[in-house]
């Protein structure tokens, strides 16, 4: 929303983008003036009469733009950059960062005039990860999620705005990381898409479970205050300083159906089953045990319904123990396979 309150955009995974212009009483899907062909937009932000958006989390990467209130609007490609786009934030000096991921791992770029000009001011080389999510706290500390499909869970830190980064360990054990929110400097949360938040006190040193919520995608503050906040997941939660309520009819989250690979070993042609909930986008990818991306097996939309998906030849891998990763707009999950 725009500082009117009354101007406002959602983007969706669906190629709807929407405006409103009565404080979300009513909604325009305003996707035909978006010039690009890809128009999935997964975050927004904006400054003044400015709004950029970035997308998808499936591929490719792309920006756009208004700077009029979202009466006219220009697309760019992002390629150059990055592969997904899935995060974009506005620093309080009126920076813009993004966050997504390359072909060796999770990035976050940033452009100080605007929008036109980008530069690589973190990347991993971890494999098939996003930076999911990113929070600025104050205008030196920064804190991102980490989400990957492997391996141990990790997010980001930056105590001087952004210029630097670095990577700290949440927990030894793989978590899907997605949503984080910090009170203050010190005091946080991040969140697993399908597990307990984890809560730190000590700006990200050490961390502990906090059973209080789960699988938050998104923490909200209120401006100016950083006591009162939102944590949209499959239900909404209030927080405030001592007390917290949520909704107490949370839906459990319902991801497609992936698996089995038959026959698994693997000695020759495979197929991996698909059962889909609805009509997504969805991205199939071989990955090794460190969950760096070998070969794309799939991309593009599905209808729902039960499907098999060829895996074509992967005889040309070492005999071994594979992950192939399934990510659509119900979530990410990943499957084990054996090639022999």
């Amino acid at each position: 929303f725009l500082d009117d309150g009354l101007t406002g955009f959602v983007g969706s995974l669906n190629s709807s983008f929407f405006m409103t212009d009565d404080g979300g009483q009513t909604w325009t899907d305003i996707a035909d003036q978006l010039p690009g062909e890809d128009k999935d937009i997964c975050g927004l932000a904006h400054q003044g009469d400015s709004i950029w958006g970035v997308g998808v989390f499936a591929d490719p990467a792309y920006l756009i733009q208004s700077n009029d209130r979202g009466q006219t609007w220009s697309w760019t490609s992002m390629e150059d950059h990055a592969n997904a786009l899935v995060e974009l934030a506005m620093s309080p000096s009126g920076e813009l960062f993004a966050g997504g991921r390359t072909d060796t791992g999770a990035t976050i770029l940033r452009s100080t005039d605007g929008g036109q000009v980008w530069e690589t001011v973190f990347a991993n080389s971890d494999g098939l990860e996003f930076i999911w999510k990113i929070d600025f706290v104050t205008e030196d500390v920064v804190y991102g999620t980490v989400e990957s499909f492997s391996g141990s869970t990790s997010m980001v830190k930056s105590v001087d705005g952004g210029n630097t980064w670095v990577e700290l360990p949440v927990s030894p054990f793989y978590y899907d990381l997605q949503g984080i929110g910090f009170i203050d400097e010190e005091t946080g949360w991040v969140c697993p898409r399908n597990a307990a938040l984890w809560l730190t006190t000590d700006g990200g040193q050490s961390w502990t479970q906090d059973e209080t919520f789960f699988n938050v995608n998104r923490i909200t503050f209120f401006p100016g205050n950083r006591n009162r906040a939102l944590a949209a997941a499959s239900s909404i939660a209030y927080y405030q300083p001592e007390s917290t309520s949520n909704s107490n009819n949370s839906l459990e989250l319902v991801l497609p159906t992936f698996g089995p690979v038959f026959p698994n070993p693997v000695a020759g042609p495979a197929e991996v089953a698909l059962d889909l909930i609805r009509n997504t986008r969805v991205s199939i990818d071989l990955l090794d045990l460190s969950g760096r991306q070998l070969k794309e097996i799939y991309r593009g939309r599905i209808s729902a319904g039960e499907h098999s998906i060829a895996l074509g030849d992967l005889s040309g891998y070492p005999p071994g123990s594979y992950l192939l990763a399934l990510r659509t707009s119900e979530g990410h999950q990943s499957i084990s396979l054996i090639i022999q």
